[in-house]
């Protein structure tokens, strides 16, 4: 009978090892092949950002500003309009980005 247990328990770490070869295996893998798919995914993400050219609008909406009095420009910055503006963008950009997570994966 010993050697039936014995035969069970070297089948089951058997079994263990070679589960664990795989999981190295798929490890090693994705840790090789994530910085490939990452780098297509920024290049493809910086080829969209720099054909939108917001460079143009930016310094069209920077002249605006620049037509204004310098005494309606001083109190705009005396109450801290432009941090304000800055504040609202990124949290936008934050809840737009925030926003393309499904709802199934943030309501547990």
């Amino acid at each position: 009978m010993d050697w039936f247990r014995d035969f069970i328990n070297s089948f089951w770490e058997s079994l263990r090892n070679f589960a664990l070869w795989v999981l190295d295996l798929f490890i090693d893998t994705l840790s090789y092949a994530l910085p490939f798919i990452l780098d297509g995914i920024f290049s493809v993400v910086t080829a969209l950002v720099a054909g939108l050219d917001l460079g143009s609008y930016a310094l069209s909406y920077a002249s605006a500003w620049g037509l204004l009095p310098s005494q309606l420009i001083y109190l705009l910055n005396a109450c801290y309009v432009p941090q304000c503006l800055t504040i609202m963008a990124g949290a936008h950009a934050i809840r737009f980005i925030l926003n393309l997570i499904p709802a199934s994966f943030t309501r547990i």
